[in-house]
């Protein structure tokens, strides 16, 4: 693989490694808090009878302490369903750590893409190159085959059938049909003009 490939298959994979951990982390905390909030509800519940109890004995001590715990467990309760909401609503990172790491996988895309271009029309030339050579020498193939049915064989008018295939045009069998993979297409105009063109 291309190095600046390799590069940012590193940077893609340890930017979704932190992602993962930061989202894992998320949801242990969650749990965690979850199962703090139905105990304390379940304290707070409890609560409210030993309040009633108290009062029924008369016991001011244990009632005001009971009370001052109860509000103390209710503050509790509060903070983590807003940090609950705040891991489900919030941004989980910093903008300024966001920014970063967005920067940065963008930075190495932006390389690897200039990478790949510069080594596309490189190879892209040498293709163009060497189709064109070969379609030349197909030409010359196509006159050779043409004289050698025409003059050589006199075979105009009688059937001839070479080992190499030949196109079934209607003026003769003498045009070799080579461009089963695109050649022609390789060496044409317009992929000479885009190469030119990206190579300024």
């Amino acid at each position: 693989m291309n190095k600046k490939l390799t590069s940012l298959e590193k940077a893609i994979r340890a930017a979704e490694s932190k992602a993962d951990i930061i989202l894992k982390d998320a949801e242990a905390e969650k749990l965690k808090l979850n199962n703090s909030v139905e105990e304390k509800e379940k304290r707070l519940e409890s609560m409210e009878n030993d309040l009633i109890r108290f009062v029924d004995s008369d016991d001011t001590g244990a009632y005001l302490k009971t009370k001052e715990q109860q509000r103390n467990i209710s503050d509790l309760l509060e903070m983590h369903r807003k940090r609950i909401e705040a891991l489900e609503d919030k941004p989980l990172i910093s903008q300024k750590e966001y920014d970063q790491i967005i920067s940065s996988l963008y930075s190495e895309y932006d390389s690897a893409a200039a990478d790949i271009k510069k080594d596309f029309i490189r190879y892209a030339k040498e293709m163009y190159e060497t189709a064109s050579d070969f379609l030349q020498l197909q030409e010359s193939l196509n006159k050779l085959l043409k004289k050698l049915q025409y003059d050589v064989f006199k075979g105009a008018d009688r059937s001839f059938q070479p080992a190499i295939p030949y196109a079934d045009d209607s003026e003769a069998k003498h045009k070799y049909e080579p461009d089963l993979i695109g050649l022609g297409t390789i060496a044409g105009r317009n992929f000479r003009n885009y190469i030119e063109e990206q190579s300024r």
